[in-house]
């Protein structure tokens, strides 16, 4: 900085930090390429399971732009995104080969295993949509009290 020159330093670029739906948005996509690199490893029907648990997050994450999430919210869908799904895969592959043949011992637990993630899939979907009534209740019973 000189005397007479002004501040010369260059102005940091102040970002905003990443909403959380892009964070989980940025964890599905991690997660699809996880699935695209262990295609030729698991079942045809493995795969179909992960392909569906992303379908139906994607929809659910997008519906959340904007929203206000509940922090158990929050964490559940971080968790199962981030480990829960991933951590599932990951233990499958690293299995003996002779235990990923499809529709091995290992084939079978991993399917089962995903279809119960498939299912806390949908039940997020579920649980948002009866929160979200939920709230609506609770409003109308608070206006109905404040316009007495």
């Amino acid at each position: 900085m000189g005397w007479f020159r002004g501040n010369t330093a260059p102005t940091p670029v102040q970002t905003q930090p990443a909403s959380i739906t892009d964070r989980f948005r940025e964890q599905l996509n991690t997660l699809a390429s996880a699935a695209r690199q262990a295609s030729a490893i698991v079942s045809p029907e493995a795969f179909s399971t992960l392909r569906r648990i992303d379908d139906r997050m994607r929809p659910l994450i997008d519906d959340l732009e904007g929203r206000e999430l509940l922090p158990e919210h929050e964490v559940a869908i971080e968790h199962f995104i981030a480990t829960f799904v991933p951590d599932t895969l990951n233990l499958f592959l690293g299995l003996p080969a002779s235990d990923q043949q499809h529709g091995g011992r290992g084939d079978t637990m991993l399917c089962e295993q995903l279809l119960a993630l498939e299912q806390r899939a949908r039940d997020f979907g579920d649980m948002m949509r009866t929160d979200a009534l939920q709230a609506m209740t609770t409003n109308g019973f608070f206006l109905e009290q404040a316009l007495r």
